[in-house]
């Protein structure tokens, strides 16, 4: 999902998200706690890590400060779709 977003392909990586959530059970903070994991195996530059875990942890405030737990982790998704643009 992480290297989908990071490729710029949106509809991929919501489309893996909602398998995650829906089909396979995880948990929301799961999740984010595991895109975290893999910002640091991913093969990118280390500002785009930078950037990424500052995203990141963004959200993981947001959700545990009770927000709609789906549409922070698209929201996320989509920050890090923005990253490939720049």
């Amino acid at each position: 999902m992480l290297e989908r977003a990071l490729a710029g392909d949106f509809a991929a990586a919501r489309e893996t998200l909602r398998t995650l959530l829906y089909e396979r059970g995880n948990a929301p903070e799961d999740i984010i706690k595991e895109i975290y994991s893999q910002c640091f195996t991913v093969k990118t530059e280390d500002r785009t890590k930078l950037v990424l875990l500052t995203t990141i942890g963004d959200y993981e405030f947001r959700l545990t400060e009770g927000s709609n737990p789906l549409l922070q982790l698209e929201a996320l998704l989509a920050q890090i779709c923005l990253l490939k643009q720049t």
